[in-house]
């Protein structure tokens, strides 16, 4: 039976984490986990391992949901090595601390609703 490939946006901490642990459990998947920070993510991949859960195949990749050129790159990075893509789970979200409100809203309109969109786009 062929691996489902998953790829997790947001998947080095919070609820993407715990998404990545938990299908990195079962042998069905291949779990990509995915964030804007290499060191973050290899850091909760290696926790994630020291487990000894993982029945799946595991990775990481770099990818930034407001970064159309990140997107891309990604996109073209699981064709290349899936074929294609069976499940998206956009769980990235943004944590700032600015107390300007505007600021806040537009980054975080920027991660929830135009990264998102931004996958659309992708041929």
């Amino acid at each position: 039976m062929a691996l489902r490939t998953v790829l997790i946006t947001g998947a080095n901490s919070g609820v993407g984490y715990a998404t990545a642990t938990l299908l990195s459990s079962f042998p069905t998947y291949h779990v990509i986990m995915t964030g804007r920070s290499l060191p973050k993510l290899q850091a909760a991949k290696q926790v994630i391992e020291a487990t000894g859960t993982v029945q799946s195949q595991l990775s990481i990749l770099h990818l930034d949901v407001t970064d159309l050129s990140t997107i891309t790159a990604a996109a073209k990075q699981v064709e290349e090595q899936h074929g294609h893509l069976d499940v998206l789970i956009n769980n990235a979200a943004t944590g700032i601390r600015i107390p300007d409100m505007q600021t806040r809203l537009t980054e975080a309109y920027k991660t929830n609703v135009i990264g998102p969109a931004l996958w659309r786009r992708i041929d």
